[in-house]
Protein backbone atom coordinates (compact mmCIF):
# COMPACT_ATOMS: atom_id res chain seq x y z
CA UNK A 1 0.00 0.00 0.00
CA UNK A 2 2.80 2.40 0.89
CA UNK A 3 4.45 1.86 -2.47
CA UNK A 4 1.17 2.44 -4.29
CA UNK A 5 0.81 5.88 -2.71
CA UNK A 6 4.54 6.66 -2.65
CA UNK A 7 4.67 7.18 1.12
CA UNK A 8 6.43 5.29 3.88
CA UNK A 9 5.01 2.39 5.83
CA UNK A 10 5.32 4.53 8.96
CA UNK A 11 3.16 7.22 7.36
CA UNK A 12 0.50 4.61 6.54
CA UNK A 13 0.56 3.41 10.14
CA UNK A 14 0.30 6.95 11.53
CA UNK A 15 -2.59 7.86 9.25
CA UNK A 16 -4.36 4.60 10.09
CA UNK A 17 -3.97 5.19 13.84
CA UNK A 18 -5.25 8.76 13.49
CA UNK A 19 -8.37 7.40 11.83
CA UNK A 20 -8.95 4.71 14.47
CA UNK A 21 -7.96 1.73 12.35
CA UNK A 22 -6.83 -1.18 14.52
CA UNK A 23 -3.38 -2.32 13.44
CA UNK A 24 -2.15 -5.83 13.97
CA UNK A 25 1.42 -6.43 14.92
CA UNK A 26 3.77 -7.61 12.22
CA UNK A 27 5.79 -10.74 12.85
CA UNK A 28 9.53 -10.90 12.41
CA UNK A 29 10.81 -10.84 8.86
CA UNK A 30 12.65 -13.93 7.62
CA UNK A 31 15.93 -11.99 7.88
CA UNK A 32 15.17 -11.06 11.50
CA UNK A 33 14.39 -14.68 12.37
CA UNK A 34 17.66 -15.78 10.75
CA UNK A 35 19.64 -13.14 12.64
CA UNK A 36 17.90 -13.94 15.93
CA UNK A 37 18.63 -17.65 15.46
CA UNK A 38 22.27 -16.87 14.67
CA UNK A 39 22.64 -14.74 17.80
CA UNK A 40 20.87 -17.32 19.97
CA UNK A 41 22.93 -20.22 18.63
CA UNK A 42 26.08 -18.14 19.21
CA UNK A 43 25.24 -18.13 22.92
CA UNK A 44 23.16 -15.01 23.46
CA UNK A 45 19.95 -15.29 25.43
CA UNK A 46 16.62 -14.65 23.74
CA UNK A 47 16.44 -11.33 25.62
CA UNK A 48 19.93 -10.32 24.42
CA UNK A 49 19.10 -11.25 20.83
CA UNK A 50 15.84 -9.30 21.09
CA UNK A 51 17.65 -6.21 22.39
CA UNK A 52 20.23 -6.45 19.60
CA UNK A 53 17.42 -6.49 17.04
CA UNK A 54 15.31 -3.91 18.90
CA UNK A 55 12.38 -6.35 19.12
CA UNK A 56 10.16 -7.62 21.94
CA UNK A 57 11.62 -10.68 23.70
CA UNK A 58 8.35 -12.63 23.43
CA UNK A 59 8.20 -12.02 19.67
CA UNK A 60 11.75 -13.30 19.22
CA UNK A 61 11.10 -16.31 21.45
CA UNK A 62 7.93 -17.23 19.55
CA UNK A 63 9.63 -16.79 16.17
CA UNK A 64 12.57 -18.99 17.20
CA UNK A 65 10.21 -21.71 18.42
CA UNK A 66 8.20 -21.57 15.17
CA UNK A 67 11.44 -21.79 13.20
CA UNK A 68 12.33 -25.00 15.03
CA UNK A 69 15.32 -23.60 16.91
CA UNK A 70 16.18 -25.87 19.83
CA UNK A 71 15.77 -23.79 22.95
CA UNK A 72 18.18 -24.05 25.86
CA UNK A 73 16.80 -24.66 29.35
CA UNK A 74 15.99 -21.48 31.26
CA UNK A 75 18.43 -20.49 33.96
CA UNK A 76 17.97 -18.60 37.20
CA UNK A 77 20.89 -16.27 36.34
CA UNK A 78 19.87 -12.67 36.80
CA UNK A 79 16.43 -13.54 38.19
CA UNK A 80 15.21 -12.15 41.47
Amino acid sequence: MAASYHISKTAIQSLSRERGVALRRQGLSPDQVTEAAHLYKAGQSVAQAARALNLPTKSVYDALKRAGVEMRPRTEKGRR
